[in-house]
């Protein structure tokens, strides 16, 4: 404890200093009671001036109050006029305990002053620490975490008493004045120690409750999925690697146990120790909860860590792929057509909700997988949209971890039969004509749409045809063929009675060109115009011409050229029935000539366009309907027809036949 105690005394100060006399400095005072390492304020007066440059000190006498020049002063001061002064000094801390003197010297003139302060000098008390349960390192003491260390002040020397006052941090412990302090928790104690009027703060003890490390980390693996600070997961067949705290601390060893968490008979979780596992580090393949025991040797401090670390490790989700028919479809094909598709699908998906897939494709076979954008389901359809081409395709099935690519399936597309028209896909032929078509190409068959099977075939009528070619695998392809003909419309021409002599005009159309030729022998001033002069040589002509079109096809048509003689007037039969219309209405049902017939047995003889009898009968009575001598309906069109009466043609002329008229 520091006793400052100045007492000032005013010196007489004289108006003209007295040179030679005996003494300068005076008054000298100070605390009576100090301590050893004390800072003390010494006093004094000068009373006659020194001379310039003059420094004051302070010195300490013996324990016998004799001056062996010790200098105390924490810095000497300058000074010389007369007046009153004050020094701070520090009273050495080895200084035995006793009666001392205290004096002020000065320098210029050398000089000490003419009074003492004595001064009690008292000893401090020994403030050392002895330390129980600890152990060294660096410059603290450690005790292990748990355990308690024991710090114990000096004891007093015989017949004296100290009093004791702990300290954490600098701050006082409540109640902790014994001389023995209990230590729990890590700090920086210290103690006071007082006696008498002298106290002294020992030196900080710093004192550590010390824990070695015992927490677990993983070295990072690309493979390992870490879950929390104290989890990972990873795949079946994948080693992980646990690692332990290491010393960073120069002189610290630490000793390593690995433990999993076990039950004991009593049903009670326990630590179970990994038989060798004696390193920092645990190599482990297999799921669990592990924990690490970690001592240090130095201070046999042992630590086990409180969280377990927990391994997750994930099953390989081994499946395979198989090709699954279509709903309706008995068996399914990895060889399809281009208009054709599959279904692949992963045979094992009772675990579909976890696992994660992702279909591959090698285009082509051989070549590197690649992923398929956006095909992660368990099943995958196959068709030309993915690759219009043969493939191999698997799927990569993931869990959590684990990855496992499966078996992988070709599809094999099989290009559709190819096949063209020859000569061509339109074709055109003339009424009545045919052309040859031929189909060629790689089919196997060929199915046309009329139901006619085979590559080549005759066309002769007008439409479209569609043809299906059917290629190896089932495959098929379909072509139309068009067939147009070619129409020319012969007309030759009304039929006409001419007068023995006479000669015909014929008129003919529907052509670019004519040719006209007849059933007997004929005169005609051109035959290759349309319209030619002709003179029969026969009573009844019948006279055909060949239209030939812009095409090139050609039509026949005929016109009758009846020659009457003298005998019969035309002009008696001009209202004679040309048109019949056998559609039981009771109009021009029959053939009704009353006016030819008379009362005579007639014959009537019907021909068709081209000079063919086709109805005849005797005697005739109005009963033709339009029917053949056989009974059957002759076709609507125009006819030709002769009235004969004792083999002698009474008439000629024609008739037309409409049935669907009213």
């Amino acid at each position: 404890m520091k006793s400052i105690i100045s007492f000032l005394f005013l010196a007489t100060i004289l108006a003209f200093p007295i040179v030679g006399a005996a003494q300068v400095i005076t008054n000298v005072n100070t605390s009576s009671q100090n301590c050893q390492c004390d800072t003390i304020n010494v006093t004094f007066a000068v009373t006659a001036p020194l001379n310039v440059g003059n420094e004051f000190k302070i010195q300490l006498s013996d324990n016998l109050g004799q001056f062996p020049g010790t200098n105390i002063e924490i810095n000497p001061l300058l000074g010389f006029n007369v007046g009153n002064y004050n020094m701070d000094a520090v009273v050495p801390c080895n200084t035995p305990q006793g009666v001392y003197k205290i004096r002020v010297v000065g320098s210029n003139p050398v000089i000490a002053s003419d009074t003492l302060s004595n001064i009690i000098i008292g000893r401090n008390p020994n403030t050392d620490i002895t330390i129980y349960g600890t152990y060294t390192y660096a410059n603290e003491q450690r005790f292990c975490d748990g355990d308690t260390a024991i710090l114990v002040g000096a004891a007093p020397p015989l017949g004296e008493t100290h009093q004791y006052q702990w300290f954490n941090g600098g701050s006082p412990l409540t109640n902790e004045i014994n001389d023995t302090l209990i230590v729990t928790t890590s700090g920086s104690y210290s103690v006071r120690v007082t006696l008498g009027l002298c106290d002294a703060l020992s030196k900080d003890t710093i004192v550590n409750a010390y824990t070695p490390p015992s927490g677990i980390f993983h070295t990072p693996d690309p493979s390992i999925v870490v879950i929390t600070p104290t989890s990972i997961r990873m795949c079946e067949g994948t080693t992980a690697f646990l690692n332990g705290p290491t010393p960073v601390q120069p002189g610290i060893e630490y000793k390593y146990q690995w433990l999993t968490d076990s039950i004991d008979p009593f049903g009670n979780p326990v630590y179970k120790p990994l038989a060798g596992d004696t390193l920092s580090t645990l190599q482990t393949d297999t799921a669990g909860v592990f924990y690490l025991s970690v001592l240090e040797v130095n201070g046999g401090c042992v630590d086990t860590n409180k969280v377990g670390y927990l391994v997750f490790v994930d099953t390989i989700p081994q499946t395979s792929i198989v090709n699954v028919p279509w709903p309706g479809q008995s068996i399914p094909s990895l060889s399809l057509c281009f208009e054709d598709s599959t279904m692949l699908t992963v045979a094992d998906t009772v675990f579909w909700p976890q696992w994660q897939h992702q279909w591959q494709v090698s285009y082509p076979p051989g070549s590197p997988w690649i992923d398929i954008p956006g095909d992660t389901n368990f099943y995958l359809q196959v068709d030309t949209s993915l690759i219009a081409d043969t493939a191999d395709y698997r799927c990569i099935t993931r869990n959590q971890t684990c990855t496992f690519a499966t078996n992988s399936l070709q599809v094999l597309f099989v290009n559709d039969p190819i096949f063209q028209f020859f000569p061509s896909d339109s074709v055109a032929t003339c009424a009545g004509d045919s052309v040859l078509v031929q189909i060629i190409g790689n089919g196997l068959n060929y199915t046309w749409s009329d139901g006619y099977i085979g590559s080549n075939r005759w066309m002769k009528a007008a439409g479209d045809y569609g043809v299906v070619a059917t290629g190896i695998n089932g495959c098929t392809s379909t072509d139309t063929l068009k067939v147009g003909i070619y129409v020319v419309t012969a007309n030759a021409g009304s039929d006409q009675t001419i007068a023995p002599g006479e000669s015909a005009q014929l008129n003919g159309s529907g052509g670019v060109s004519y040719f006209w030729f007849a059933d007997k022998p004929s005169y005609f001033n051109n035959q290759f115009i349309s319209n030619p002069l002709t003179q029969p040589t026969s009573d009844t002509t019948l006279y055909f011409v060949q239209v030939t079109g812009p095409n090139g096809c050609t039509a026949l048509d005929s016109v009758y050229v009846f020659v009457v003689d003298t005998a019969v007037d035309p002009g008696l039969y001009a209202n004679i029935q040309n048109l019949i219309t056998p559609n039981s209405d009771g109009h021009n049902d029959f053939l009704n000539i009353p006016e030819l017939l008379g009362d005579d047995a007639c014959q009537l003889i019907v021909l068709n366009r081209w000079g063919e009898e086709v109805y005849s009968i005797f005697p005739y009575m109005n009963q033709w309907n339009g029917i053949s001598t056989g009974g059957d309906e002759l076709p609507d069109g125009t006819y030709y027809y002769m009235v004969k009466f004792e083999d002698k043609i009474r008439y000629k002329g024609p008739v037309t036949i409409i049935r669907n008229s009213k």
